[in-house]
């Protein structure tokens, strides 16, 4: 096992737990695994497969804005750099906020997001607020429990 000044690293993580928590990195990266369960692979262009797919994880838990006066708050993740185009056949984003998931083909998640660095989308999903309505309403569109995922690799 390893160590650092005596301490193993698991007990490492659990001592600073807390405070790990709040990082949004960590939290992706557990969540990335949490979903990808025993199939996670975290290969280049993909992190796990799904019913012999391979699905790209992105992961968000916290509001861009969250000190906004007007109370809109807008999620975010990466869009993935192009030279993961053709790597994955889903991408599966995670709204850790509020305990939501999406899982979209690969070819309508470049359609849609084209070339940008991030695509953003209502936290409230336009309950509370009227931000990024087109992207929020595209994003509604692909809810995880919805998709057939039954390609072969």
């Amino acid at each position: 096992m390893k160590t650092f000044r005596g301490i193993t690293h698991i007990d490492l993580v659990k001592k600073h737990a807390e405070a790990l928590a709040l990082d949004g990195t960590i939290v992706g990266m557990a969540i990335e695994r949490e979903v990808g369960g025993k199939d996670f692979v975290d290969e280049d262009g993909f992190d796990y497969y799904l019913n012999n797919a391979t699905v790209e994880c992105k992961s968000t838990s916290m509001p861009m804005n969250p000190n906004d006066p007007s109370g809109s708050f807008v999620l975010r993740i990466n869009c993935n750099p192009k030279s993961k185009k053709g790597k994955f056949q889903f991408i599966h984003i995670v709204d850790a906020l509020n305990d939501r998931e999406f899982m979209i083909p690969q070819k309508a998640y470049w359609d849609y997001v084209g070339d940008a660095k991030e695509f953003h989308w209502s936290a409230s999903y336009n309950e509370t607020d009227n931000v990024k309505t087109e992207n929020t309403k595209w994003l509604l569109n692909y809810p995880h429990e919805t998709v057939d995922i039954n390609t072969s690799r």
